[in-house]
């Protein structure tokens, strides 16, 4: 029941933010705290108020902790937002679904942008402009493959 639930959840917040992110080239943060807060709530309300519960909680937050270290590392390169959003899918996934979900979310990104950068360069012949690409809606295209592949998230 709460694993369905916390799914439906997931993927609402997944897919709003990924409009955003396509219409602005960022996230709305009240959806992060909102989506975050109530994440929170039905694990606390799921596992109980202990320090495992917040020990697991942290651990699976650590991809979105380093993606925020990482754009500060490298402003530009990687977005807050990026972090922000793997946060938010840490506490509804735990650790091990959570890297999951940003290895495939990477490896999405990097084949997207390869074929982009060959496109681009072999057959329209422009340089320069590179503005990048929104890196969520790979997130939420992730988060659809490995529920539809069955894996549990």
């Amino acid at each position: 029941m709460w694993g369905v639930g916390k799914a439906v959840l997931l993927g609402l917040f997944l897919g709003w933010q990924t409009l955003e992110d396509l219409r602005s080239k960022s996230i709305r943060i009240d959806g992060v705290l909102l989506f975050g807060s109530v994440g929170l709530f039905l694990g606390f309300v799921q596992n109980g108020m202990s320090w495992d519960t917040v020990e697991k909680l942290v651990l699976a937050c650590i991809p979105g902790i380093g993606l925020l270290f990482l754009s500060k590392l490298w402003p530009g390169a990687i977005g807050e937002g990026d972090g922000l959003i793997f946060l938010v899918t840490g506490v509804y996934l735990g650790g091990t679904e959570n890297g999951m979900l940003c290895y495939l979310a990477f490896g999405l990104a990097a084949v997207v942008g390869l074929g982009l950068s060959f496109w681009k360069n072999f057959w329209q012949k422009v340089k320069g402009n590179d503005q990048g690409y929104p890196f969520v809606p790979f997130v939420f295209s992730a988060f659809l493959i490995l529920k539809i592949w069955g894996i549990r998230v």
